[in-house]
């Protein structure tokens, strides 16, 4: 299963609909929040099943503020990560991806990049933001792919995706001194 996840978009969708379209083909996108509104007229478009909640700017949306879901029998955590401190560390996001039983917490609000585990092999999961960008990595977002319990994320960076969409070659944001992750939880 190819699952596009994006955040923090903030109503500038523009940047995160080039990117996607080098990723397909999608199976889900999954939206943590800051603006719920964005994903939903793109992905009715392209026939792809949105996941989302929304995140500390979505002033009056209706949506949840937290998603578990099960997929390809893989339990992930969506949610947008105010709630639990991301901007000051990762650990009360740890401790309810565990306290949920996920194998993944997939968050923004951060506007930062970060694929990281914590003990036991929980994923901590963040795409950044495709159109505002913060920490000097350039706009973002990620593919989780999801096979037989094996969760392999990748970070991308949107000018590389523009790039592989123009014909060039597209490098994935390097993290752990590795292009991609992949740990059987």
């Amino acid at each position: 299963m190819r699952i596009a996840v994006v955040s923090d978009s903030h109503g500038s969708w523009r940047e995160a609909e080039q990117a996607l379209a080098a990723l397909k083909p999608l199976d889900l996108l999954l939206f943590a929040g800051d603006y719920y509104r964005d994903p939903w007229r793109w992905a009715q478009r392209e026939k792809v099943r949105v996941a989302a909640v929304i995140g500390n700017c979505d002033w009056g949306a209706r949506g949840p503020e937290e998603e578990l879901l099960e997929l390809g029998g893989t339990r992930i955590l969506l949610t947008h990560g105010h709630r639990y401190g991301a901007k000051w560390g990762l650990e009360r996001l740890f401790f309810r991806g565990l306290e949920a039983g996920a194998k993944a917490v997939v968050f923004g609000h951060t506007h930062v990049p970060v694929a990281t585990y914590g003990e036991g092999g929980l994923l901590l999961f963040n795409p950044g933001s495709p159109s505002h960008p913060r920490g000097g990595n350039g706009g973002s977002i990620g593919l989780l792919e999801v096979e037989r319990g094996l969760i392999t994320p990748r970070l991308y960076k949107i000018d590389e995706l523009k790039a592989r969409r123009a014909g060039q070659s597209a490098a994935k944001i390097h993290f752990d001194d590795r292009d991609e992750m992949s740990y059987n939880i």
